[in-house]
């Protein structure tokens, strides 16, 4: 069962300097602590050798630093520090309402912030679906700061010849044009943008995270549930979520037990999804941001992780061409690996195999200097 202590106390580092760090829970035997860096609150987990290698995992949407829970427990097993804050946005951390706090600039203070608090100049850096998409940009911005990166879900192409939103909406419509709200298309992004998207979510926390959570292909549908089927973005009205359109299953996947999804419930029910749909407001002013890092590449190993069920691998063109274009700016020592049947939440469906392969690729002994 999830539980939670909570204690205010100093812990020691790895320098004899006391750090003044709250101590406000232990979830599965996870110590987590609450520190002030770069103008928030930042509450995050922390297990092993304080001394040792640094392991840093970001997580993605709608997500916290349990989804690294398996993770966390098995590098630290293994010899190294393993580190993984909820994002600005999320759980115990501070929630900033205004969406320009979240551009990649911030969130790459927050991290350095972390990793300076946590007395680490480099480390090994982990990130899932947006965590993935911010460990590509930290290992292109700071190369000589993450020594290897592993990326999970989410690969990288290429900055793009124009921002994501607007690139998405000359797909799909702009759902925020008066002129086009009868005929814009829904995209889930695209919708994370509306004002009125972060009220739907809270006022349906649960229902939300089930049907994010707990559906995949080919499992058993609630028939009693009805979901909205119509592909425009305003039905009746209304601009429908992705979680009204996603069919609600009979039951959880047997990789989340029950307690575990009532323990991302009851943080999210206390943070609300704000800080988290703040991200999907952002990628335009990221590709901004960006420019001046588009014609760079990786040069530190690389470690690739995804389920081949997962829909961003089909969203991407599919494995062959999400390989090639991470080979394009991927130059080091470079490695993907496709779970078989699996899906999006590929470090908690797989927990032991992606361990495995992540302690391996942390241990592996290629190194390649970084440089821009």
């Amino acid at each position: 069962q999830v539980q939670q202590d909570q204690q205010t106390t100093k812990i020691k580092l790895h320098t004899n300097k006391m750090v003044d760090t709250m101590a406000v829970g232990v979830v599965e035997d996870i110590p987590l602590y609450s520190t002030h860096i770069n103008g928030i609150n930042m509450r995050y987990a922390c297990l092993g050798d304080p001394t040792a290698e640094l392991v840093l995992f970001i997580h993605g949407w709608p997500e916290l630093w349990y989804s690294w829970r398996h993770q966390i427990k098995a590098v630290a097993r293994s010899g190294y520090l393993a580190v993984a804050p909820d994002m600005r946005g999320y759980g115990g951390s501070s929630v900033p309402q205004d969406y320009h706090e979240y551009t990649i600039h911030t969130i790459r203070a927050d991290i350095l912030a972390l990793m300076t608090h946590l007395k680490k100049k480099q480390c090994v850096l982990v990130g899932h679906d947006w965590g993935a998409w911010i460990t590509w940009q930290m290992a292109l911005l700071e190369p000589n700061v993450f020594t290897k990166v592993c990326t999970m879900s989410v690969p990288y192409g290429g900055q793009g010849k124009q921002g994501l939103l607007t690139s998405l909406k000359s797909v799909y419509g702009d759902p925020l044009d008066p002129a086009q709200k009868d005929t814009a298309k829904f995209m889930y992004m695209l919708h994370h943008n509306l004002p009125e998207s972060t009220q739907q979510y809270n006022a349906n926390v649960e229902d939300a995270l089930y049907r994010v959570y707990a559906f995949f292909n080919g499992c058993e549908i609630d028939p009693s549930e009805e979901r909205v089927k119509d592909d425009k973005m305003f039905v009746n009205g209304v601009a429908e979520p992705m979680f009204r359109r996603i069919p609600r299953p009979k039951a959880l996947p047997l990789w989340l037990k029950k307690e575990s999804f009532d323990y991302y419930v009851q943080e999210f029910t206390k943070t609300g999804f704000q800080g988290g749909l703040n991200y999907y407001r952002v990628p335009d002013l990221n590709w901004q941001c960006l420019r001046h890092v588009a014609n760079r590449t990786l040069h530190m190993p690389v470690l690739f992780l995804a389920g081949s069920g997962d829909m961003v691998v089909s969203m991407s063109g599919g494995e062959q061409m999400m390989m090639a274009g991470m080979r394009k700016f991927c130059k080091g020592d470079f490695h993907a690996h496709f779970f078989p049947k699996k899906g999006h939440w590929i470090q908690q469906e797989e927990a032991d195999a992606v361990n495995e392969k992540l302690r391996q690729f942390i241990k592996s002994k290629v190194t390649v200097p970084s440089r821009l």
